[in-house]
């Protein structure tokens, strides 16, 4: 935007971009760009050519710059957007390194405890003559699950299948759509959902979008499958003449309050400002509420941790007093 703005060509800006880019990829996608573009195709065209970099969204609001002649204001509203998207999920990621790293923690000596830092004293016990306890059985049956083929195979199985399922995009959807339902966790995703949706509906009026493909498009870039199907009907409902506040009311995928901002917005003539406001808030909304999900979280991973070493201890410290005992 600031070289379209300083006057320099749209190819030209986006070959020094491909060439001040840090990582390869964004330096290939910036000069595949300012090559169609030189080829006389229309930017949204070029963008389109490359849908892991560039969503639905941003093509619309792309398009919709070059068609009203506005396309250097679009830039700029798009970058603001993406800047605050990116604030959000780095804000989500951050939040969730702890918890994450303790899960993963957790599940490493599940599998190594048991199997390698255990291992001398267990092969002792097996092969004593004392009767075990049950716990003292069970670990040993771990031990040896965990250190067979099939446990690799099972490993390998579930890693790789999560992969895929990943890549699918009818799977994420249905993930997506099952985490609306999940207690806690569903009303961050509506709130984080309903900040998206909210900023990308104030831009897309900023940068002139009609109302009715501002609501499409914003869905969109939600990328939560559940707002899109709502936003589909709501966009029915404008069509027929309804407010705003009235289509929305009826959303229940949006948080609470949601209708009543639009209605105080179209009486006031402030609509793009409440967005605005509003997609702050629910920002803060989500960060406050992963922030106090990591918090309750890490005393139930740090219990879920004792549990398991007083079960390890009492597992290895009885038996082998009952062997030395028996010596």
């Amino acid at each position: 935007f600031t070289m379209i703005n300083a006057g320099l060509p749209l190819h030209e800006s986006l070959y020094f971009l491909g060439e001040s880019a840090d990582d390869e990829g964004s330096r290939s996608v910036a000069t595949e760009l300012a090559d169609g573009i030189s080829r006389g195709r229309r930017l949204s065209v070029v963008m389109g050519d490359f849908p892991k970099a560039f969503t639905p969204y941003h093509l619309g609001l792309v398009r919709i710059g070059e068609n009203t002649g506005s396309l250097a204001l679009v830039l700029k509203i798009t970058a603001e957007h993406l800047e605050k998207s990116r604030g959000l999920t780095q804000k989500i990621k951050s939040a969730l390194t702890y918890p994450m790293v303790l899960i993963a923690g957790t599940l490493l000596l599940l599998t190594i405890a048991p199997s390698w830092l255990l291992q001398g004293q267990l092969e002792m016990l097996k092969s004593s003559k004392v009767e075990l306890p049950f716990l003292t059985r069970g670990l040993l049956a771990w031990s040896d699950f965990c250190q067979s083929p099939l446990f690799l195979l099972l490993v390998a199985g579930v890693v790789g299948a999560a992969v895929a399922l990943g890549r699918n995009r009818s799977w994420r959807k249905k993930a997506i759509v099952f985490s609306h339902s999940v207690p806690g966790l569903g009303k961050i995703v509506r709130t984080a959902g309903a900040a998206r949706f909210a900023r990308a509906l104030c831009i897309s009026m900023k940068a002139g979008v009609s109302l009715l493909e501002a609501v499409t498009l914003s869905a969109q870039s939600t990328g939560d499958p559940v707002l899109e199907d709502t936003m589909k009907k709501v966009r029915g409902r404008l069509m027929e003449g309804e407010t705003l506040a009235e289509c929305f009311g009826g959303a229940m995928v949006l948080p609470d309050g949601f209708a009543q901002v639009m209605a105080a917005g179209e009486q006031s003539g402030k609509v793009v400002s409440l967005l605005e406001l509003m997609a702050d808030l629910y920002d803060m909304e989500v960060e406050a509420a992963i922030s106090s999900l990591t918090v309750m979280l890490e005393p139930m991973l740090l219990l879920f941790i004792g549990i398991f070493t007083a079960i390890v201890l009492m597992a290895t410290l009885q038996p082998t007093i009952l062997v030395l005992q028996a010596l």
